[in-house]
């Protein structure tokens, strides 16, 4: 008679196990830094199975570890009676606790995990989206398309270079379309720690941990405008840095934000207009950086490569399609057109952490008799 598979320890009360998968999305809020830390102390453990369990049964793991519920839906192909995911556990408790050995118990079986199916799927949509992604970057329209500007640059990005994202779309542009070409912190993003008017000031600390590297931050004009005067920092200091501006005219998210949601509104978001046209490249150079002004794709190339080697700070300035967004949803309502109901507030807090209501004083009672 074949084997068991390793049954699985005692798990916490059901409604324990159905709350934590109810707020598993929210692990998206925790840095991975945290994340690691939490899954390293786990390996480690003494027991380390029960926690094992709970992430794939509570399937917190697919927020991280996407594999690990993945072998709950495998059989073995040769010893059809074991569970995959029973195996793996089973060989990770009998391992020493030591957190590499562990881990590699944890993923020995991966790559034997197959599904056909999945991956041809998987392969359709990644083919797809790489061939809009390959359009995109490769268009010669003007005004010129972020997508076209990003994959300059990412074409012209050396390891050790540091890319530093301003708020709003610039954090979008970027990561749709400079790949990370090591695993480094080679990328700082303002989501979370900074807004609009982040990279400019953040690339010199970039600068200064990084001396022999390159930093390069990109910005729209609405966030540029707010870190502008740090370039007089960065000519006194003499960083090795570029600043690519995407200068839409407008504040581009508020601007789609309105149209979109507010009834074709349009208000305090245009940045430009017959009288002024703010003209970065030549505030760089007044403040002792290198500028540089881009209105054709086909410049773009030139540009960034006289910035990058500039032994300096220097402006590369691209007008982009004010239309542009690297925001999906957006695109789609933007195509439909009209008015769409408003999506509330992007965080919500959950009940138990609101306040409950004011007590309101009885009017009939002691507190209305005075």
């Amino acid at each position: 008679m074949a084997p068991s598979s390793p049954p699985a320890p005692p798990l916490p009360h059901p409604e324990l196990l159905a709350a934590t998968e109810a707020m598993r999305e929210r692990l998206s809020i925790v840095s991975a830094e945290r994340v690691r830390d939490e899954l390293s102390k786990l390996i480690v453990a003494a027991d380390p199975s029960p926690g094992l369990w709970i992430l794939a049964r509570t399937r917190l793991a697919d927020e991280f570890l996407p594999e690990l519920n993945a072998m709950q839906l495998e059989q073995d192909p040769i010893h059809r009676h074991k569970d995959v995911l029973a195996h793996t556990i089973a060989v990770v408790e009998k391992t020493g606790g030591d957190k590499i050995l562990r881990l590699a118990a944890l993923l020995h079986e991966v790559p034997e995990v197959r599904r056909p199916e999945w991956r041809a799927e998987r392969a359709r949509v990644t083919g797809e989206a790489a061939a809009v992604r390959g359009a995109e970057e490769a268009s010669d329209a003007v005004p010129i398309a972020p997508q076209r500007v990003m994959a300059e640059l990412a074409a012209r990005l050396n390891p050790g270079d540091v890319v530093v994202s301003d708020a709003s779309f610039s954090a979008g542009w970027i990561a749709s379309h400079v790949p990370a070409r090591r695993g480094a912190r080679d990328f700082l993003f303002a989501r979370g720690q900074g807004g609009l008017g982040y990279a400019v000031p953040a690339a010199i600390g970039a600068a200064a941990a990084r001396p022999g590297g390159r930093v390069v931050t990109v910005s729209g004009d609405g966030g540029f405008s707010y870190g502008l005067g740090e370039l007089a920092t960065h000519a006194l200091l003499g960083t090795r840095t570029t600043h690519i501006v995407l200068n839409n005219g407008t504040l581009g998210w508020l601007a789609m934000w309105q149209r979109m949601f507010f009834d074709g509104l349009r208000q305090s978001v245009d940045l430009e207009g017959p009288s002024a046209r703010p003209a970065f490249a030549e505030a760089a150079r007044s403040l002792g950086c290198a500028g540089f002004g881009v209105d054709s794709p086909a410049d773009i190339g030139e540009a960034l490569d006289a910035a990058l080697a500039t032994d300096g700070p220097a402006v590369v300035e691209v007008r982009v399609d004010p239309a542009a967004t690297p925001i999906h949803s957006y695109r789609r309502r933007l195509e439909q057109g009209g008015t769409h109901p408003r999506p509330g507030t992007v965080y919500q807090l959950p009940a138990w952490r609101r306040s409950p209501p004011a007590a309101r004083p009885d009017p009939g009672g002691e507190a209305g008799q005075h």
